[in-house]
C-alpha cells in the first residue's frame, strides 16, 4: 500500500459475494492502551481492525450492512503500480458512511459516491497478523 490512508482498489470480496463499484478502500488498526505505573509500561487492553469500502455501487454496499460477518478480500493498486490482496478476517459491516470524494489523482477519475464501515470479530489467539494477512 502507498502512504496514503484510503487506497485505490481494483476489486472488493465479502465472503462469496463480489462486490461490484468499489474504488477505495481503507484499514484502520486501532489499539487501546492502559498506562501501568508501577511497571512504568502501557499495557494493550483492546485492539480492533476498522474497514471502510467506498464505491459507486451505493446498493451493492449497503447489502453488505448486517451481513453475517466474513472474510473481506481487498484487490489494492499497490506500489509502482503492482497489484496487491489484502485479506481482513470477519469482517461485519454496521455503518453507512458519507460520500468522500477522492481525489482524482488516485482514484483514476472516480469519485467515491457510498461508503460502508465495519470491524473485525476476533477470537480469543487473534492478532493483528492473523486478521490482515
Amino acid at each position: 500500500m502507498s502512504k496514503e490512508s484510503i487506497f485505490a482498489c481494483g476489486g472488493f470480496a465479502h465472503g462469496a459475494s463480489t462486490i461490484a463499484g468499489v474504488t477505495h478502500g481503507k484499514i484502520t488498526p486501532i489499539t487501546v492502551t492502559r498506562r501501568d505505573p508501577i511497571a512504568k509500561k502501557s499495557v494493550v487492553t483492546d485492539k480492533d481492525l476498522v474497514i471502510e469500502v467506498y464505491g459507486n455501487n451505493a446498493r451493492e454496499l449497503y447489502d453488505l450492512i448486517g451481513d453475517a460477518a466474513a472474510n473481506g478480500v481487498f484487490t489494492v493498486v499497490g506500489r509502482a503500480g503492482a497489484s496487491e490482496t489484502h485479506t481482513v478476517k470477519n469482517v461485519y459491516f454496521d455503518q453507512v458512511l458519507a460520500p468522500v470524494d477522492i481525489p482524482e489523482a488516485d482514484g483514476g477519475g472516480k469519485l467515491a459516491t457510498a461508503g460502508i464501515r465495519g470491524i473485525c470479530e476476533w477470537g480469543g489467539e487473534d492478532t493483528f497478523a492473523t486478521m490482515w494477512t
